[in-house]
This record gives C-alpha cells, structure tokens and sequence, in this order.
C-alpha cells in the first residue's frame, strides 16, 4: 500500500483497517492489558497483524472491536458468549 501525501491536515485521513497500533498502545487506548490482547488473539477474537513476523500490530477497526469485546467482559459473558453475541450483531447488520 503506498501512503497518499497531503498538504491540507484537514484532507488526513488513516485507512480503518491498517494497523497502525503497536500492542502497547492498543492496551492503553483499549483499556485492557497485554495478557488480554495476547488472549484475545490467540482466541481468534481480534486479528492483529504481524509486522515482520514480531509486532502485532491492529488497526482502527480493531480497536473498536476490542472495545466492543471489553464491554462484554465486563457484563460478565466469556468468550464463547463474546463471539456468540458479536456474530449474531454482524449478521443482523447483513
């Protein structure tokens, strides 16, 4: 993908579904910690992309899902609850 310069910061704008975020900062804007991050990968709730096979790295729409995902938690479901609920919301928005 090559990046499009401009001139104007109000023309700016970042592709929602590059990952721009490293682990650290997701974890801060999130709310929530590594361990949940790595969790929550390794669960295949949130696709992080690796960069050059290290950094995971997520994007803006992952963040909203992580969010999404953090809010549940805290309503107390699990994560077979999670996806059960996120899949029946994407396909009602089909």
């Amino acid at each position: 993908m090559v990046a499009q310069i401009v001139d104007d910061p109000e023309e700016f704008t970042i592709d929602p579904d590059r990952p721009v975020y490293s682990m650290g900062v997701t974890s801060e804007l999130v709310g929530v910690p590594l361990w949940t991050l790595r969790t929550l990968y390794e669960q295949g709730m949130v696709g992080a992309n690796r960069k050059a096979g290290t950094t995971r790295l997520y994007s803006l729409n992952d963040l909203k899902m992580l969010i999404r995902i953090r809010a549940l938690l805290k309503k107390g479901l699990n994560v077979a609850g999670i996806k059960l609920v996120i899949g029946r919301e994407d396909s009602e928005k089909k």
